[in-house]
């Protein structure tokens, strides 16, 4: 099951209204569609608690979301989970499933060289008129 921060979805939001507001009904469409569980925001003593554990402090939310979800996985391009570096050791230890998008789909979903190039410059316009 896919395992959504409410914090990114929020974020997400802020960000595409920002800087593509054109997608923001695509957006909204792509959350109708797909079935996932949100995991709620940390308190603010909870993240306040939790000084130190990534990099970014403005990334220890989307930390203890991930961590009280207990997920399998957690997939991101956010070099300060994926860095193998001592900067990130803290919140790998604490997240042991962190892998970048294309690791994720190739190494656990299984997905070809092929299929992976597929998709790599897809666009919101193509997956809108696949539907």
């Amino acid at each position: 099951m896919l395992v959504l921060p409410e914090i990114v979805i929020l974020e997400a939001r802020r960000q595409i209204e920002r800087n593509f507001p054109d997608a923001q009904e695509q957006f909204e469409r792509f959350l109708a569609l797909v079935e996932f569980e949100i995991t709620p925001l940390p308190t603010a003593k909870a993240v306040e608690a939790a000084a130190g554990l990534v990099r970014q402090t403005e990334d220890i939310p989307i930390a203890l979301s991930v961590i009280a979800a207990e997920v399998d996985y957690f997939v991101t391009y956010d070099c300060d989970f994926t860095d193998d570096h001592e900067s990130t050791a803290q919140v790998r230890a604490a997240i042991p499933g962190i892998c970048l998008p294309p690791v994720f789909l190739r190494d656990v979903m299984r997905w070809t060289s092929e299929q992976l190039e597929a998709i790599r410059h897809r666009t919101w316009d193509e997956l809108s008129s696949s539907e």
